[in-house]
């Protein structure tokens, strides 16, 4: 299955397809060349959750849409037939409050599932990551089926950097090898928990960037289980109640 980056990219990818690279580069303020980067077939950048912050904002969509593989449809509805950026239709969501957002459509299609989110992930700068299962109010979340074994995780706090902030919810296989460039929960065997981006595997050691910016080398030997986060839902998208 693809990694939270490549979905990115290939929804970027096609989003060119209606505008050029060079006005997306444009909207979004950054040098063309950079954007290429990105999009480049061999040994592309990935797309850090600040570069896709700025892209779903200048084209008006909503937290995690680009996290999402998009329908080429709903691609085409965010463009007129010149290339230029479309108003979008606001609906209403399940709050019945008013936003400027369009829906990732894909989310409903039968390849989707749900799974009740019931553990809690406490993220607390300066303090050390805990898990917890004392929720006050239960979620579902739709989630790809192609997922062998999902867990997912409401993110509780406050002050981190989308999508580490509090309301999100983490979707992971529950037991992965660890990719570079993905971002994974750790589980060591002194009942810690890590979370941050794989930045290297080696000697016996994987090295983490974590989601303070700090980094930590965590001893293969120590870690009891490693839960690759796959997808990430943003708070509008959570379904209220169990089912």
């Amino acid at each position: 299955m693809l990694n939270i980056f490549e979905i990115r990219r290939s929804n970027v990818l096609r989003i060119t397809k209606r505008i050029s690279r060079k006005n997306l580069a444009s909207l979004i303020g950054m040098e063309r060349g950079l954007l290429n980067q990105y999009l480049r077939e061999k040994k592309p950048k990935n797309f850090g959750q600040e570069t896709t912050n700025r892209i779903t904002t200048a084209l008006n969509l909503p937290e995690g849409w680009l996290d999402h593989l998009q329908d080429d449809n709903v691609i085409n509805y965010l463009f007129n037939d010149s290339g230029e950026l479309a108003s979008l239709n606001v609906a209403a969501s399940e709050d019945d409050t008013q936003n400027n957002e369009l829906a990732p459509v894909n989310i409903f299609k039968d390849e989707y599932r749900i799974i009740r989110v019931s553990i809690g992930l406490l993220v607390r700068k300066g303090e050390n990551l805990e898990i917890t299962s004392n929720l006050t109010e239960t979620y579902s979340v739709h989630y790809p089926e192609n997922l062998k074994n999902p867990l997912a995780f409401l993110v509780i706090g406050n002050g981190q950097r989308k999508p580490f902030k509090n309301g999100w919810v983490l979707i992971c296989e529950q037991n992965a090898d660890p990719i570079e460039g993905e971002d994974c929960l750790f589980f060591t065997k002194d009942k810690k928990v890590y979370v941050g981006e794989v930045l290297f595997n080696k000697d016996g050691f994987v090295e983490v960037e974590d989601i303070f910016g700090e980094r930590e080398s965590l001893n293969i030997d120590e870690i009891t289980k490693i839960s690759p986060i796959k997808v990430y839902i943003a708070p509008s998208q959570k379904i209220k109640g169990s089912y």
